[in-house]
């Protein structure tokens, strides 16, 4: 879907960004667009499916993890509460100690707990969050296919990620074998959202290496997934954190920075489901 939304907004050529599953993303593009991917930025990232080889070195248990939430968000036929569902904070303040560290202030805290929670009421909201935790935890493996990448790599990894470890970054990078360039670079003290964490690394001095006549920024995985112009940002939708519709001025400044030849920062699976 990522790439047929490019090819709507006639975007011939991009750079890829993406944090968590959006690293994983990236590679899919890739893979199946590499006349249009000239290069990806995986942040925070695992290629591998939630395996035990991740798992022994370092990696959280993600199916585990996700598992009671999951169960919990299985509605049977006899449950009649759906219109009335709203996520509890257990589950966006786990996002958040993963995201953005147990240590993020109160401020930030806050504002996610508020923004999952309205993004996520009812049922649709029930389903939508249900799917995005599948697809967490049940997501394919890539390794068989890393080779079939051609494009840059240019791979952040921060040092504090709870979720991935720069372990696993460290071994997955090398399986990237036919790309024209491959770096892993660590970031020191950097979470899982390293554009909350590190936005000016995230957003300038690596970066500006693999950029050619395209511009990119970041978003993240837990927030946003934005296409930026030089002066302004245009949010995408994005499954756990944005408003399930874009406004009419989203989607205006969406089109316009596409002439910018900006590159698109996909965080989610779905990140655009609703951009029509």
């Amino acid at each position: 879907m990522n790439l047929q939304v490019l090819s709507a907004l006639g975007i011939s050529k991009a750079f890829v960004l993406g944090t968590s599953q959006g690293g994983w993303i990236t590679v899919r593009m890739a893979l199946l667009g590499p006349d249009v991917v000239e290069g990806i930025i995986p942040l925070g990232t695992s290629l591998d499916f939630e395996s035990e080889r991740t798992r022994k070195l370092g990696c959280w248990n993600g199916p585990a993890d996700l598992a009671p939430s999951i169960q919990k968000w299985t509605m049977h036929p006899q449950q009649t509460a759906a219109d009335t569902f709203v996520p509890g904070e257990d589950y966006s303040n786990f996002l958040i100690d993963i995201g953005f560290g147990k240590d993020c202030d109160q401020q930030t805290r806050q504002f996610w707990n508020n923004t999952i929670k309205e993004n996520y009421r009812g049922d649709g909201g029930r389903r939508r969050i249900r799917e995005a935790a599948v697809n967490l935890a049940e997501r394919d493996g890539l390794h068989s296919r890393l080779s079939n990448v051609t494009c840059p790599v240019l791979w952040l990894h921060g040092t504090k990620d709870p979720v991935y470890t720069v372990a696993n970054a460290e071994e997955e990078i090398k399986l990237f074998t036919n790309a024209k360039d491959k770096k892993l670079q660590v970031v020191e003290d950097g979470q899982h959202f390293l554009s909350f964490s590190h936005p000016k690394c995230t957003f300038s001095p690596h970066c500006r290496k693999a950029r050619t006549t395209t511009k990119f920024h970041s978003g993240t995985h837990a927030g946003e997934a934005r296409l930026r112009s030089r002066h302004k940002a245009s949010k995408f939708c994005h499954s756990i954190s944005l408003p399930k519709q874009l406004s009419l001025r989203d989607k205006r400044d969406l089109r316009d920075n596409h002439n910018n030849k900006n590159v698109c920062a996909f965080d989610s699976i779905d990140a655009l489901e609703d951009l029509d």
